[in-house]
């Protein structure tokens, strides 16, 4: 049985195609390390409100959107 991803990863995902952003790209523009990323990307690890934050900002979107708790942002 397949493993369902979670709306955070889906999301982030998404944004940073629409952005052109590369995980090392997030993560320079999020002052998040590359390999901290990849473990809230892989579902290894669930990041905590500082560093949904981080990513919210260098996506330019809202913790809320981030976490699919609202539609797509404007």
């Amino acid at each position: 049985m397949k493993k369902e991803v979670p709306a955070f990863v889906r999301r982030v995902n998404n944004k940073c195609k629409h952005k052109g952003f590369s995980v090392n790209e997030l993560a320079r523009r999020s002052g998040i390390s590359p390999i901290q990323l990849r473990r809230y990307m892989s579902g290894e690890r669930e990041p905590g409100a500082a560093a949904l934050s981080k990513l919210a900002d260098a996506l330019e979107v809202s913790t809320d959107w981030l976490l699919g708790r609202k539609g797509y942002p404007k």
